[in-house]
């Protein structure tokens, strides 16, 4: 699958890279845009998957993408970041 590795992280590019899974399978995926494209980003999202969390002081959004449109997005200028959801560093009180 031809995508832009440069904003895909390592895990994310080898899933890409060696996938046994049809393009249309779903994955979860957070997308950080460009500046100032971040409404433009939720568009497109919304047009090809289904958002989990909108991450708006980050510029970002939680969703789960086909890996054609995963791959697709990685080629856009809209896109500085993808990368599969990890554990959370945020403490808990």
């Amino acid at each position: 699958m031809d995508f832009d590795n440069s904003k895909v992280d390592a895990a994310l590019a080898e899933l890409l890279r060696h996938s046994e899974f049809s393009p249309d399978a779903e994955f979860p995926v957070v997308i950080t845009s460009a500046p100032g494209l971040f409404e433009q980003l939720l568009g497109e999202v919304r047009a090809r998957g289904r958002i989990r969390h909108v991450l708006t002081p980050l510029d970002a959004v939680s969703a789960w993408l086909p890996l054609s449109a995963i791959a697709e997005f990685s080629r856009q200028s809209l896109v500085v970041d993808l990368e599969l959801p990890g554990e959370s560093g945020v403490a808990h009180a």
